[in-house]
């Protein structure tokens, strides 16, 4: 079943007398369980079309669809609940709050989401156990390797139980060995029927994933 169609998207930048197209009539799908990675040089579009997968900005024109609801015809309400209850978000940085441990940091997003979905400790615990981190719940980041604070944040982004998961580069700031270990995750979050989609400049990573869009100057050249 599709959860994701994008038909014709196109983004422009305009700086100064400078117009930039970062992205060029992208069009692709993505169904439910997959795990697809989008690779390209900097400057391909990747994190620009991320960012609007994800709502977190518009495109110049052409749609994005999630399950079969046209993005462009939401209020920013709506596109508000979307963020909050369907995608969950990694980032390269990790973005962890210093003065909290690890199950504080995880449950940050329960705090302002209003979520209406029952978060129970044994589901948060399930998470840990999964991850890896279940010993570490009650360490604060700086205890913490990289490896393991990716983890932590990978674990933020699923406690809201979302319908996908968006990655941009989430291992950038990580060692070879921890990277595969992070991709490897993704995959088991794939098997327990959650939707992937990472950004990376890996192509050693990307071939892990089920499918690779490649994008070039803001065009899909293969996928």
């Amino acid at each position: 079943m599709t959860l994701l169609k994008i038909e014709n998207l196109t983004k422009i930048y305009i700086r100064g007398a400078e117009t930039v197209k970062a992205l060029d009539s992208v069009s692709f799908s993505v169904n439910n369980g997959e795990f697809v990675a989008i690779t390209g040089p900097s400057g391909s579009g990747k994190t620009t079309l991320l960012h609007i997968l994800g709502c977190l900005d518009r495109p110049t024109s052409g749609e994005v669809y999630i399950d079969d609801k046209a993005v462009g015809k939401m209020n920013d309400k709506e596109l508000d609940n979307i963020r909050r209850l369907k995608i969950g978000f990694i980032f390269q940085q990790f973005y962890l709050l210093p003065e909290l441990n690890v199950i504080e940091n995880i449950k940050l997003p329960l705090l302002f989401s209003g979520n209406p979905k029952k978060i129970g400790e044994e589901y948060l615990n399930e998470i840990l156990d999964t991850l890896g981190i279940l010993k570490r719940k009650n360490h604060k980041p700086k205890e913490l390797s990289g490896g393991e604070m990716q983890r932590v944040a990978i674990a933020r982004a699923l406690v809201n139980k979302p319908e996908f998961i968006l990655a941009d580069e989430p291992t950038a700031n990580l060692d070879s060995e921890n990277s595969i270990k992070i991709f490897e995750l993704l995959k088991r979050l794939v098997e327990k029927g959650i939707t992937v989609i990472v950004v990376t400049h890996n192509n050693e990573l990307a071939s892990l994933a089920e499918r690779r869009i490649k994008l070039k100057d803001g065009r899909i050249i293969s996928t």
